[in-house]
């Protein structure tokens, strides 16, 4: 990769940081620009390693991320850490990183485990700071910077499209510093919040039909099972919040309807997609020991590193194993797991059990379990969190700041609507 495209990327992320924390609408807008930064720099290169391009151990695109995020942290620190945020979320959370702190201290990775602590503490301020940082924000301030989000991401999703179908790169992930799970938390996650854009005036139907349809595309042509999957319950459940209001539920209906009909048939022409559906039933089958998958098979090494797991959190129910990558190869070396990798097996739920315990990771759900309480007082909110939940079965991607960003920014959306009847327009 050239090293004036790499000089230039940390550049803008300097820039970026510098008026995240000087400028008002940049701060506030501050996670949209950094997708931009991720995307706009790479437009003529294909995927890049994120496990070689990194300062520290930290992937080179967390850097545009991180730069957003610290101001808004500074600010909570200086001023919002007594008065911000419900108690009923903010302390199960500072609970939860006690005991990663504990968990770092006797556990048997010490140093190596630290910035995965950080990476913790850090986000966990972040979704506080957000939260806190757009309290005295009304509605439509709210959902004016959500907007601004859709158009940047649907703007980077059409470069990831371009770039496809021109032959750039072998999928439609726009920003190739991250592979594409970690994109899929950027397009799915919010795909639940477009119809709301609609209902309150923001967009209007052909902005509507756009923006999902684009959407939609993107997460066909890169191929992505986790995510079609994710997206679908997306769209399903946003039909389903548009089918319990009264007014014009019948046109929101047949759009949403028109465009998973689309999709699915995208689905069944695009071969790559198509085919990466067929595994799951062999992974399924050796996970629940119901059959096998070949050294050299599709998803062999998935569902090895499953099956590793589950014996992980048998040997170690209670405590875990401790924190962080290091502490769980430790553990798989102490099983006497010969396999040429050691890595964590492509899903939040039985990772991070096998990484807390029963202990700190019924602490972690419980925690997000006082943030869906809140979260749900809007029906378009509260999917967007689901369909988060359901991408972290495929994935672990929990640590990426954007993930606690959108739940910071959801959590100030639904506390502006308490139980405000809302009507698609």
């Amino acid at each position: 990769m050239d090293d004036i495209v790499i000089t230039l990327f940390f550049i803008l992320c300097v820039i970026h940081f510098s008026l995240s924390i000087s400028n008002v609408w940049w701060k506030k807008n501050t996670f949209q620009i950094s997708l931009i930064i991720n995307t706009v720099p790479f437009v003529f290169y294909s995927q890049l390693s994120q496990n070689e391009l990194r300062f520290h151990g930290v992937p080179y695109g967390y850097f545009p991320i991180i730069a957003s995020a610290i101001p808004y942290i500074l600010g909570y620190l200086y001023s919002g850490v007594k008065k911000g945020a419900d108690k009923k979320v903010k302390y199960p959370l500072f609970i939860f990183l006690g005991y990663c702190t504990l968990s770092v201290i006797f556990g048997f990775k010490v140093v190596e485990s630290i910035p995965y602590l950080i990476s913790w503490v850090l986000n966990v301020l972040l979704l506080l700071a957000v939260w806190w940082s757009l309290r005295k924000e009304d509605e439509w301030k709210i959902l004016s910077i959500i907007s601004n989000f859709i158009v940047i991401l649907v703007l980077c999703c059409l470069i990831g499209l371009g770039k496809y179908f021109f032959g750039v790169s072998s999928d439609a992930n726009f920003m190739p510093l991250f592979n594409r799970n970690a994109t899929l938390i950027f397009i799915c996650t919010l795909v639940p919040i477009v119809p709301a854009l609609w209902s309150s005036g923001k967009i209007n139907v052909t902005k509507l039909i756009l923006y999902l349809t684009v959407l939609f595309f993107v997460l066909v042509f890169i191929e992505s099972r986790s995510g079609l999957i994710a997206v679908c319950y997306a769209f399903l459940s946003s039909l389903y919040a548009a089918m319990k209001i009264k007014m014009h539920n019948k046109k929101i209906s047949l759009i949403l309807l028109a465009i998973i009909l689309c999709s699915g048939i995208l689905v069944v022409l695009n071969s790559g997609v198509g085919e990466r559906f067929g595994y799951l039933t062999d992974t399924l089958n050796i996970v629940t020991g119901g059959g096998s998958i070949e050294k050299g098979e599709q998803d062999f090494d998935r569902a090895m590193l499953l099956s590793f797991a589950f014996e992980m959190i048998y040997s170690n129910p209670i405590f875990g194993v401790g924190i962080g990558l290091s502490n769980y190869q430790h553990a798989l070396e102490v099983m006497g797991v010969n396999f040429h990798r050691l890595s964590k097996a492509h899903n939040f739920y039985i990772s991070y059990l096998a990484e807390f315990g029963f202990v700190g990771f019924s602490i972690l759900i419980y925690a997000f379990y006082r943030i869906y309480v809140l979260v749900q007082i809007n029906v378009f909110a509260k999917q967007c969190f689901i369909t988060a939940a359901i991408l972290l079965i495929f994935n672990e991607y929990i640590l990426l700041p954007e993930l606690w960003y959108f739940m910071g920014l959801l959590l100030a959306y639904s506390s502006k609507i308490q139980n405000k009847n809302w009507r698609l327009k």
